[in-house]
């Protein structure tokens, strides 16, 4: 008992000092968002392209002595030997991402690609995440002259520093000593003594739904520093305020130190504005001021709708040197169609058509001496897109396969005449697209398909064994109304033909017959 009190007391004094010094130190604000954009070291992959590397070495040099010279970023070079690795494979893989970064140990990877165009070259540079894998952001340079590489990795310079301004802080503390700080920011950054610089946290972000990149962040601040020294590279600060203690530690994201500023802008005609960017006087709608905010560009698909009239022809010969032609020269119709955009390059499509006219009995004394005539078609087809230039809504090549199938339906006719005739086809598709104007306002496009093992089926009678052919191709223009509608307009041709051998189940069996299509098409999609 003579010992145990004093053992009691010697507890409750430890558990009491070591409250004490808890709450002197306070207590580090952990946040896995936070800390997976806090980047020290930074792994350089080897620069890849779509020519057997052939210009990836100037850059690779140049991006290495960008990140020597860069005070905030320590470079870590990855082996150059290794197989090379497109960016495009990382994207929306963090597991890829993350057992690549294990080899470095580095708290980001960046990555760059060079694609060599008929005319030009395309420069991207990508910044992934070692910690969590996801790409916190990307910059990309189009129309660069590929005669000069020289200039194209000039330009390079101003890409790296335009991605690491996407990186959404400017600067990091490296170190708190009670109440002083040293950030990894200086004189060259612009800092001055006596500046005040928010200390912030970063609890969220928004990344975009396709690509992955950051493109919005949510952030805290969570004090104050006031700086009392600057070097070139490194400022010294001490803590001001902070919303509690110990809130401000090493890897604290500095924000708003270089503030942006922007060149007054003369009044221009409202007409050179675009119509999503134009504001009233006072921007008064309602008599209320209304806050103008920019629309995202649509990133998951396209619905369309459109309406078609043109000429329709259909014909059959027969055996015995009598032949059926009927025609209507104006055939309507209404197609739908809709379009899943997988990422940037891969989609799905899928539409369908009906339409309804009246047609002329074309046999001699048939009846009815009208034909009431009614057509169907559907398809689904995968499509891959050839980005010419880095944006989705410009010049590109597209290529797809998948399954067309078309109906006619006729009033059966006495005596026999033209019957009902389906169509079936797997076929292949190759377009492409191209702006006409700077600001891809309007576009022109073109498609060809072709069938690759057409199919007839007609009934209630059959013109014999059956050797289908089928023609189809669509040039359109498109005029780009606001950021998620567009009009379009358009010709299509359609021809599906037919040889006849053998008997059939026919009075008289046919040789040859065919299905024409001439139309306009005019209609709208939304973007979404």
């Amino acid at each position: 008992m003579t010992y145990i009190r004093p053992l009691l007391l010697l507890m409750i004094f430890t558990t009491s000092l070591s409250a004490f010094a808890n709450r002197k130190e306070g207590v580090k604000m952990q946040n896995s968002v936070d800390e997976a954009l806090t980047i020290h070291s930074v792994a350089l992959m080897p620069t890849v392209d779509n020519v057997d590397g052939i210009f990836s070495r100037p850059f690779d040099k140049a991006l290495h002595e960008y990140l020597s010279n860069d005070k905030q970023w320590q470079l870590i070079t990855s082996d150059l030997s290794r197989q090379m690795i497109v960016p495009s494979e990382l994207i929306g893989s963090p597991e890829k991402v993350k057992k690549i970064a294990e080899n470095y140990h580095a708290d980001a990877i960046l990555m760059t690609e060079v694609r060599k165009n008929p005319k030009d070259f395309i420069l991207a540079l990508f910044l992934f995440s070692a910690k969590d894998g996801q790409l916190i952001s990307q910059a990309a340079a189009t129309d660069l002259d590929q005669s000069s590489t020289d200039k194209a990795v000039k330009q390079l310079q101003s890409l790296y520093q335009e991605l690491k301004f996407r990186v959404p802080y400017e600067g990091l503390i490296l170190s708190r000593t009670k109440n002083r700080v040293t950030i990894n920011l200086g004189s060259s950054d612009g800092l001055v003594p006596g500046q005040e610089l928010p200390a912030s946290k970063i609890i969220q972000v928004t990344r975009h739904p396709k690509l992955g990149n950051i493109i919005q962040n949510e952030k805290v601040v969570v004090g104050k520093i006031k700086l009392v020294k600057t070097d070139k590279y490194l400022s010294f600060g001490d803590v001001v305020s902070e919303i509690e203690l110990g809130a401000i530690q090493k890897d604290t994201k500095i924000t708003g130190a270089k503030p942006l500023t922007y060149a007054q802008e003369s009044w221009i005609k409202k007409d050179d504005i675009p119509a999503e960017l134009l504001l009233s006087e006072n921007n008064l709608e309602s008599g209320k001021v209304k806050e103008w905010r920019p629309e995202n560009p649509p990133t998951f698909g396209m619905l369309g709708a459109y309406f078609s009239i043109g000429q329709f022809k259909q014909s059959l010969s027969l055996t015995d040197g009598n032949s059926y032609t009927t025609k209507n020269s104006l055939y309507p119709a209404v197609n739908l169609t809709g379009e899943m955009w997988i990422n940037p390059e891969w989609f799905i499509n899928v539409s369908l058509g009906q339409g309804t006219a009246s047609l002329k009995n074309p046999v001699g004394g048939g009846s009815p001496s009208d034909l009431t005539s009614s057509f169907s078609q559907y398809s689904l087809d995968v499509g891959y897109n050839l980005l010419l230039r880095d944006d989705f809504f410009d010049s590109k090549l597209m290529f797809g396969f998948g399954f067309y199938k078309y109906k006619m339906s006729l009033d059966n006719s006495n005596p026999e005449g033209l019957v009902t005739s389906e169509y079936a086809s797997p076929r292949l598709m190759l377009g492409g697209r191209l702006p006409v104007d700077d600001l891809k306002t309007w576009n022109i496009s073109g498609i060809m398909y072709w069938y690759l093992n057409a199919g007839l089926h007609e009934k209630p009678v059959s013109s014999g064994a059956e050797d289908s052919r089928m023609v189809h191709f669509v040039f359109k223009l498109d005029y780009r109304w606001s950021e998620r509608i567009w009009i379009n307009s358009g010709l299509e041709w359609k021809t599906f033909s037919t040889d006849f051998s053998g008997t059939g189940t026919r009075i008289v069996p046919g040789t040859h017959g065919s299905h024409r299509f001439q139309n306009f098409i005019f209609g709208a999609s939304y973007m979404f």
